[in-house]
């Protein structure tokens, strides 16, 4: 069995690293400290003079020197044109720390500096508050201990504890290069409860290593000093300088690696490197490809945030061709471009906010202006694939589950509204997508959850499939007038970014294609910063979501997708695709109960060009 142990630090006798102690592989490993995030939720049942009483114990997974989350539930939050509930705001009320564990109950004490990031006292716990760990992935960065920990020990690692679905775990390659830039050679043992802390030299290191991995836990890599067939993991929560638990086992070097054929996790196939990456000068918001002139020559119809540019490849790059100033409102929220009405040219489709309302309207360009052929239609728009292949135009009230999704048509008479488009339970305009499959009249509804996972919903309604790992940081919240900017009292739309059934890779088979954004630094309460955003593309088989390829490795904040048209008669072409991305971006939490992110890009973006992984 793993042996493992919570605070005060477990240091194993002769006989237990006997040769009786059976040898574990990493992934038993990456299990156990699994298990130290127990995602629950319960009550504080009584305050005292120097603690409180959790109504959480040892059943829950609860263990002495575990952290939680303690807060206050205040109003609740509306959307503000549909009145439907979002969620309820938080106050935060800080740390809290257990020191005695029983079966059904817990005490713990609160964080010796009560005192968020900003410097704002918390509020007085009271009974009745609520404390939590996070369901949410947990950051997370594998720090070796010197330079005697094998580097395939520690990617070995990395790969289990990923597996999981519980940890975003930072790329070893940044941990190292933080650590090499700044002369951190060493990471001492980390503090015990209720021992004498460590020297100030070493507190000096983990306050190096706090602001290095700002917001991360830290898993301390080491080896045993018994050859190489043990380690010692000491788990740090952010700002901490004691161990909250210790691990220390063998293991089997023979299992620790995962074997050579294994792919990174759960991707099939992937691409790291771009065929070319082009600055427009611009902001690159969101992206689509349109025959706009009906010659049979698309083009690349950019969103910069709160306006359009439009551009035609020209050798190995694009070249502007027009533009449309201030088109669509005050911030965009989703773009396509496609033939609606028949006539062999694409309509350019764009959704908004206009004085804080979501709006929508269609253009057409004519080489030279654009027609305004709908403008500031009220709800939102978006344009998938129709059972027959051709595009339809589908349109809602607003972003939410409430809001019931109707078919529009375009004709010389302008804007009609047609049938209703069933959603599945809890889906949205911008958050589900439908997959036709080629040859039958079936669908199934593919989803993505507030949580960032991914189901597959039947034509009956019923939940089929749920990936295990979250694909978060992909999606806009935008503020609306009179936010509160602590997130107490803020009203916000959650817009998710596109979520589409189209087959990239040429096997005749669409794929359901999606992203995600990888934060890497928290810089107060509120705000994020992003390292790297990824491309996912998954296959239905009736079963499961397989997962097919993944571009990932792009810089920055990735916040839109767009295949690149083939080219007639070229059979055979390797698909291409453009990804737009920002070279900085922040977030902002919103204080619900699940928090969501609110996505301001700054600086001038960049269009990458990919190869599509080849099946």
């Amino acid at each position: 069995m793993l042996l493992w142990c919570i605070a005060p630090l477990f240091l194993l006798s002769g006989a237990a690293s006997s040769a009786e102690e059976t040898p574990l592989s990493l992934k038993d490993v990456a299990t156990g400290v699994k298990n130290l995030y127990p995602a629950v939720t319960g009550t504080i049942a009584k305050v005292e003079a120097d603690h409180v009483v959790l109504s959480l114990g040892r059943k829950n997974g609860l263990f002495p020197g575990i952290e939680l989350q303690a807060f206050r539930p205040g109003t609740p939050l509306k959307h503000p044109i549909t009145g439907e509930p979002l969620g309820v705001s938080e106050h935060d009320l800080g740390k809290l720390f257990v020191t005695r564990v029983e079966e059904e109950q817990s005490l713990a004490s609160t964080d010796p500096d009560p005192s968020d990031p900003s410097g704002k006292k918390t509020l007085p716990l009271a009974a009745g508050d609520r404390v939590r760990i996070t369901a949410a992935p947990i950051r997370l960065a594998v720090v070796p201990a010197d330079a005697s920990v094998p580097a395939s020990l520690r990617d070995a690692l990395i790969h289990f504890l990923t597996e999981t679905g519980r940890f975003r775990v930072l790329d070893s390659e940044i941990t190292a290069s933080l650590l090499i830039k700044n002369g951190v050679s060493r990471v001492p043992r980390a503090g015990v409860s209720g021992k004498p802390g460590p020297s100030e030299r070493d507190a000096d290191v983990f306050r190096t290593l706090h602001t290095l991995f700002d917001r991360h836990h830290l898993l301390i890599l080491r080896d045993g000093s018994v050859g190489r067939d043990r380690i010692a993991l000491q788990l740090v929560y952010p700002g901490r300088d004691v161990a909250a638990a210790t691990i220390e086992t063998s293991v089997d070097l023979a299992r620790a690696v995962p074997p050579p054929s294994a792919e990174p996790p759960l991707f099939a196939r992937q691409r790291n490197e771009p065929i070319r990456s082009l600055a427009p000068g611009f902001q690159t918001r969101f992206l689509a490809w349109g025959d706009l002139l009906g010659d049979g020559k698309p083009l690349l119809v950019v969103s910069t945030g709160n306006g359009i540019q439009i551009l035609r490849p020209d050798g190995s790059g694009l070249a502007k061709t027009g533009e449309i100033k201030g088109a669509g409102g005050d911030e965009h929220l989703s773009l396509d471009a496609a033939d609606l009405d028949g006539d062999g040219r694409a309509e350019i489709v764009v959704s908004n906010l206009r004085w804080n309302e979501p709006r929508s309207s269609i253009y057409a360009w004519d080489g030279r202006e654009a027609k305004v052929l709908v403008r500031d239609h009220p709800g939102l728009f978006r344009v998938e694939p129709g059972p027959d292949g051709k595009p339809r135009l589908l349109g809602a009230a607003a972003e939410s589950p409430r809001a019931p999704v109707h078919e529009y048509r375009l004709g010389p008479e302008g804007l009609t509204r047609a049938d209703p488009v069933p959603l599945s339970k809890g889906g949205t305009l911008y958050s589900s997508a439908r997959i036709h499959f080629p040859g039958a009249a079936s669908f199934v509804h593919v989803l993505r959850t507030p949580d960032d996972k991914i189901q597959v919903i039947d034509q009956a309604g019923r939940l089929v499939f749920e990936t295990k790992e979250a694909l978060p940081g992909w999606e806009s919240v935008v503020d609306l007038a009179g936010h509160d900017p602590t997130g107490v009292r803020s009203d916000r739309i959650r817009v998710p970014h596109r979520l589409t059934a189209a087959d990239l890779d040429g096997d005749g088979v669409p794929e359901i294609v999606t992203g995600t954004n990888i934060a890497l630094l928290t810089f107060t309460e509120y705000f994020r910063g992003y390292r790297e955003g990824e491309i996912h593309a998954f296959r239905w088989t009736g079963k499961e979501l397989e997962t097919l390829w993944k571009i990932g490795g792009i810089p920055g904040f990735v916040s839109d997708f767009a295949a690149v048209p083939a080219t007639p008669g070229a059979a055979g072409q390797p698909r291409r695709i453009m990804i737009a991305a920002e070279p900085t971006a922040f977030a902002a939490t919103v204080s619900l109960d699940t928090a969501r992110l609110a996505d301001w890009l700054t600086g001038k973006g960049t269009i990458h060009l990919f190869a599509v992984p080849a099946p």
